[in-house]
């Protein structure tokens, strides 16, 4: 008996170690590799040249170029040009009554010698801003391929787990079938028969939940990629982004305190509120200096018959001084906004911070998640198939094999689960490090 036990146990071994062998073989932990990998990195490409976030910080992007282009060109001189052309009757009291055809012919040309900063201020106002509007378009970007692998890998993870639903439904069916036979036999009991049934019917309800959340991640991938839901046979999970990943928790925050989306677009706002309290300084409080060349061509001025022409060059001196002392209101509130946009970005890095350790124990806790749901699956086939061997025997009852049924189909199911959950957390964690680019993906 005993060597019939043993040859038994080693048979099963064999059997399970040939199932699990097949599940670690697409396990995302030991980074299965895309038989297509062309084919995401192509999706994630068009996502990112086609979709209206992308489309809208583009444009914002070049309104603010134009901007920057704007506020030179007040270096450059600025030609004015006027005229009229009309009939003028003079009624004198003294002398000669006239009514004459007048024209009149202004030109003049203003060149901004020094303005003590105003210029050059919403120069570098224009410029920060550009920056800032690159940083946004980065974020969106960055969002938008997490977006997107988020919805790969939860559709790929939600055909996973409705496989092993239908696969379960099915076994189950199976052994209520070979129960059913049982009877007919006269070898069986009814009691089976129903406690197959009630488990039969608990398998389809999980099929149907598990159909209900692949259903809902493929209107997740649709609205992501505004592209027909893939098949399942067409995906394969992907492997964690180990090359991107920080060796410590240190390493990460290092990371996001410099390179992390979120923090550098307010950093970047916070030097345009710098240059705008800077810009209005100079405007309010500063005067200006101009070069200026005139030149007028009248015919019959004020009753005087013929041509007149006027020349004239000098340097022109403004200075606007409100009274009532705008100039200082102007500059607070410029400073105050400085303040604001200071505030925001320290509160951004405070949550990027939690964000990212979130995301690190996320992932640690995930990664020891799966593997003991891995050892779950193990131990969960080798008992279904020892049970099933001693069904036959007599040695157990159909509860027991209905049981590490279910028990294993269920480990297989939360274990591939997990191993989504892992990438997931990783590509959240090089999102937080400012790494997530389309580069950085093709390279893995």
């Amino acid at each position: 008996m005993s060597q019939f036990l043993f040859a038994l146990v080693m048979e099963c071994k064999e059997m399970v170690g040939k199932k699990i062998a097949v599940l670690l073989g697409s396990s995302l932990l030991l980074g299965s590799v895309n038989a297509e990998p062309v084919v995401l990195d192509r999706e994630l490409a068009r996502l990112l040249q086609e979709h209206a976030l992308i489309s809208q910080a583009d444009k914002e992007l070049l309104s603010a170029k134009q901007q920057v282009e704007a506020a030179q060109s007040a270096w450059f001189p600025t030609l004015s040009v006027s005229g009229l052309y009309g009939r003028e009757h003079i009624d004198r009291d003294i002398g000669t009554d006239t009514k004459m055809t007048k024209s009149e012919l202004d030109a003049s040309l203003r060149q901004t010698l020094w303005d003590f900063g105003k210029t050059s201020g919403a120069i570098t106002k224009a410029e920060k801003t550009v920056t800032r509007k690159e940083l946004e378009r980065d974020l969106q970007a960055q969002n938008l391929l997490l977006a997107g692998l988020e919805a790969y890998i939860n559709l790929k993870k939600a055909y996973r787990v409705a496989n092993f639903a239908r696969q379960s439904e099915e076994n189950i069916k199976q052994q209520t079938s070979l129960e059913d036979t049982r009877i007919n036999n006269g070898k069986g009991y009814t009691t089976d028969v129903l406690q197959a049934k009630a488990q039969l019917a608990g398998a389809r309800a999980k099929r149907v939940s598990a159909e209900q959340v692949l259903s809902t991640a493929k209107n997740r991938y649709v609205t992501v990629f505004n592209t027909p839901a893939p098949s399942d046979a067409d995906m394969v999970m992907l492997a964690i982004p180990a090359a991107l990943l920080p060796a410590d928790i240190e390493g990460l925050i290092r990371d996001v305190v410099q390179n992390n989306p979120d923090v550098r677009r307010e950093q970047a706002g916070v030097a345009v509120a710098t240059a705008e309290k800077e810009r209005v300084k100079s405007n309010q409080w500063m005067p200006s200096l101009d070069l200026v060349a005139s030149t007028q061509h009248h015919r019959n001025q004020d009753g005087v018959s013929g041509d007149r022409y006027d020349n004239e060059i000098a340097v022109q001196f403004n200075w606007n001084i409100n009274l009532a002392g705008q100039a200082n209101h102007q500059v607070k509130s410029a400073a105050a906004d400085e303040a604001a946009q200071q505030s925001q970005a320290d509160y951004t890095l405070l949550t990027a911070k939690e964000t990212a350790e979130n995301a690190w124990s996320d992932l640690i806790l995930a990664k020891e998640r799966a593997g003991y749901l891995r050892d779950q699956a193990e131990i969960a086939g080798q008992f279904l198939a020892l049970a099933r061997k001693e069904r036959e025997l007599g040695r157990r009852s159909l509860i027991d094999v209905l049981s590490g049924e279910t028990s294993l189909i269920n480990a297989q199911s939360d274990y591939s689960a997990a191993q989504a959950d892992v990438v997931i957390a990783s590509y959240n964690i090089v999102r937080s490090m400012g790494k997530l680019t389309l580069d950085n993906i093709k390279d893995l």
